[in-house]
């Protein structure tokens, strides 16, 4: 995820579209619901990650280990340096690096 003027830009959102076509074993199986407030000019305010892990018949299910945030997390701040929104442990998106 990135921010670009104040804006939050979130990648690969579609997953679920290859219901059955795609793998769900390892990190490809790591999946989110992604919930986020904006203002009334569309600027982010705050979100949240909601982690989910896609079972061997690619079925969505919650993941109480929190993997899908750990790997945002990473992400972000691998792919976005210093223009990434703040990814707390919880799942809570907040704006700032």
């Amino acid at each position: 995820m990135e921010l670009y003027k104040g804006r939050l830009i979130a990648y690969s959102l579609g997953n679920f579209m290859g219901y059955r076509a795609l793998s769900s074993r390892g990190i490809v199986g790591y999946s989110l619901v992604l919930e986020v407030e904006v203002d009334s000019q569309g600027k982010f305010v705050k979100g949240k990650i909601l982690p989910l892990q896609l079972d061997s018949a690619s079925i969505p299910e919650y993941d109480p280990e929190k993997k899908t945030i750990d790997l945002m997390k990473k992400l972000t701040k691998e792919d976005f340096p210093g223009k990434g929104p703040k990814i707390a442990d919880d799942g809570t998106i907040l704006p700032g690096t």
